[in-house]
């Protein structure tokens, strides 16, 4: 994620965005198309009862049919699944497992999976209990109305006995839930959709969970300090996006990036909007005023990279970078050759960060430039990057940010949150590797000293390696964060630095680490010990006197 602007620790980023979204918010609420929810998430529980929902009527529908010739069309908003349900905000008590729990060694008990993921920052982020490899959805906008619908079918397997299980969903309505087809009770909390199927899944089980939903979707707020979700633009179209959550208020999902999983997204539209999201678009077909988009990722994603952008946009093509990684951007119609000349070194970028980081980790690449959403902030979401309608965020610099985050952050994504400078410390001296490429006399050292200049003499402190939760994207986790991966860099030399980034994509593409897993490997690799490094770099208040032989703060 980048922000138009480097803020100081005194105005920091979660704070200026969370400043420029008061206003979007505000524009939001006035909308009455628009439902700005305001929910709040489940705290872990400490006895292990599963959730008993409310009684269902004798009229409960028959179990959802898996043929294809069933005649009802879960995306249509006048032709959905009817099945009453907790509604959000019902004093239902969750009292399954503490996030992070299991059960005992040896127990064959079926319990409820935590209703989060145990991180240590945000515990109620992601749900426990069993890891999705395939989310498959099907949704229906219908622009007026702002009204949603559609379902999600998705493939899991369970990681422990589970007589109960829940997702992430915030401010849509579920109709029906199936577990492998058969009906399942299911009640809704506070942003949780609690699931009880039919019978108990075992350990290891492999199952297909599918949730009609429908509803007005709309922002979420975080305790990350910003505010993601669903937005509307000017002219009528929508973007969804958001870290470190977002995905929750268009699919149910177990949102936390320790659970990766492929996607397939289909959305039906009015025949005029174009359709921008995650993977490659393997179908497009029109009937009857609507067309069906059809996407596909190659690769697992974590949730909160995850983006869908709807509206008046034309798709242009950005070439191949020399290595073959086809590239294509969506601008706004009418500005597509205004912003085609400011991305046009999207192919050079690629092939400068795949000398230091190896191969381009997926299939495609590409940005979206938002139409009339003037949100101060770009953010990495898979295969293709979202930017804010700001000419500030259209630039070189902001571009090679969003693109370094494929290798880190989206290939290798965080098992905590608090190791966050993984992210953006990476992708921010990603910004270097590029511009050192394209420009023989940019001086690396010297632009990093410069941008720290704002933030040295702040009295508000930040340890870059554990930034405050409700504040984590913070300017000194980016730019100190950048300047410890340069002091890396000198202390090993331009041939191991280079190794050791090979090594861990090799090593971790596809899947998570975390500080100790980085530091471990380049110690591995290089014979160096490296703790005094990091600790001065990410785990001390007070900033070194220098980087390199440059002095900071002079």
């Amino acid at each position: 994620m980048t922000l138009r602007r480097r803020p100081s620790r005194s105005v920091t980023k979660g704070r200026v965005f969370g400043v420029a979204f008061a206003t979007v918010l505000a524009a939001c609420a006035q909308d009455s198309k628009v439902q700005v929810g305001a929910g709040v998430r489940l705290s872990p529980a400490s006895d292990a009862a599963p959730v008993t929902p409310p009684a269902r009527p004798d009229t409960t529908p028959e179990p959802i049919s898996e043929d294809p010739t069933d005649s009802t069309d879960p995306t249509d908003p006048t032709d959905v699944h009817t099945q009453p349900s907790t509604s959000a905000g019902s004093p239902t008590t969750v009292t399954s497992a503490p996030a992070g729990s299991s059960p005992q060694a040896g127990s064959s008990t079926p319990t409820a999976g935590a209703p989060g993921a145990g991180d240590e920052y945000y515990p109620n982020l992601g749900n426990g209990g069993y890891d999705v490899s395939l989310y498959d959805l099907s949704v229906r906008w219908d622009p007026p109305e702002n009204l949603l619908a559609g379902f999600a079918k998705i493939t899991a397997h369970a990681t422990q006995n589970l007589s109960q299980f829940n997702f992430d969903l915030f401010g849509l309505e579920v109709n029906r839930v199936s577990v492998d087809g058969e009906q399942a009770t299911f009640a809704q909390v506070d942003g949780e959709l609690i699931v009880t199927p039919s019978k108990p899944l075992q350990s290891g089980d492999s199952f297909v969970v599918r949730v009609d939903y429908s509803g007005t979707p709309g922002l979420q707020p975080s305790s990350a300090g910003v505010v993601g979700g669903w937005l509307r633009d000017p002219d009528g179209g929508m973007a969804v996006f958001g870290e470190p959550e977002s995905a929750a208020t268009w699919y149910p999902v177990n949102d936390h990036p320790t659970d990766k999983a492929l996607y397939q997204i289909e959305v039906i539209v009015s025949d005029h909007l174009t359709v921008a999201t995650n993977g490659t678009l393997v179908s497009k077909t029109n009937d009857g005023g609507r067309s069906t988009w059809r996407f596909e990722t190659a690769h697992p994603q974590a949730s909160y990279l995850t983006a869908l952008v709807i509206g008046d946009y034309v798709e242009v093509d950005g070439g191949r970078s020399p290595s073959g990684v086809p590239i294509r951007n969506y601008f706004p119609d009418g500005r597509e050759d205004e912003l085609a000349v400011v991305f046009e070194r999207q192919a050079e970028m690629v092939a400068a960060l795949e000398t230091w980081l190896g191969p381009y980790p997926f299939e495609q690449y590409g940005a979206v430039v938002l139409d009339g959403i003037e949100l101060p902030y770009a953010l990495e979401t898979q295969t293709l990057s979202i930017f804010g309608d700001l000419d500030a965020l259209h630039n070189d610099h902001v571009i090679a940010h969003e693109l370094g985050h494929q290798w880190f952050g989206n290939d290798v994504s965080l098992v905590q949150w608090r190791d966050i400078w993984l992210n953006e410390g990476f992708a921010t001296y990603a910004e270097s590797l590029v511009f050192e490429s394209l420009d023989p006399a940019y001086d690396t050292e010297q632009t990093l000293v410069n941008r720290a200049a704002p933030l040295v003499f702040d009295l508000d402190e930040v340890v870059v390696g554990r930034p405050p939760p409700e504040n984590l994207f913070n300017g000194d986790v980016y730019i100190r964060g950048a300047m410890a991966v340069h002091a890396l860099r000198l202390e090993l030399g331009d041939e191991m630095f280079r190794t050791v980034l090979h090594t861990y994509f090799e090593r971790f593409g596809g899947s998570n680490a975390t500080h100790d897993d980085f530091v471990a490997l380049a110690e591995e690799l290089s014979g160096v010990q490296l703790d005094a490094l990091f600790d001065e770099w990410l785990f001390t208040e007070e900033w070194p006197a220098k980087l390199g032989s440059t002095p900071i703060g002079q």
